[in-house]
């Protein structure tokens, strides 16, 4: 690197750590109302990353949007409500879970379903690729949360 001031794909780097303001976030929406909740993609304990997609697993586990009992309870969402989330990237529809074992005001959308799109580019599968942004973290590391480290 020639210039210590920028990182190889160009963002500055500050001379003292300092916060970077995040690439936009996916918006979830229920009944066309938007839910500032922003997603965090988990790996989730069914599958590694895109394989055991087998239709008979498949099966097993429905992809899903959990929510934290508090949040779901302030929005009047029940676990099995189908939601959309969404941002300028792209478009996901997905039934909710409501946990006790979610942390308020995040929504964990799990990582590695397979697509499945509609005649309009909606994947109805929960796919969050759609949503994440295809470039590099200011750090250069692809940073596949856009709600957290991007």
């Amino acid at each position: 690197m020639k210039d210590w001031t920028k990182t190889q794909y160009g963002y500055p780097i500050p001379a003292i750590p300092k916060w970077i303001e995040p690439f936009r976030v996916a918006q979830p929406s229920y009944q066309g109302q938007a839910v500032p909740l922003p997603p965090h993609h988990a790996h989730p304990r069914w599958r590694t990353h895109s394989i055991s997609t087998h239709p008979w697993l498949r099966e097993t586990y429905q992809q899903e949007l959990t929510l934290a009992a508090s949040d779901a309870a302030r929005l009047g969402i029940v676990t099995g409500d189908i939601v959309e989330v969404w941002n300028d990237r792209g478009k996901v529809v997905v039934p909710v879970y409501v946990t006790e074992r979610c942390m308020p005001n995040v929504a964990v959308l799990h990582e590695g379903v397979w697509m499945d799109l509609d005649k309009n580019g909606v994947d109805r599968a929960g796919n969050p690729d759609f949503l994440t942004a295809d470039e590099p973290s200011p750090a250069g590391a692809f940073a596949y949360n856009p709600s957290s480290s991007t």
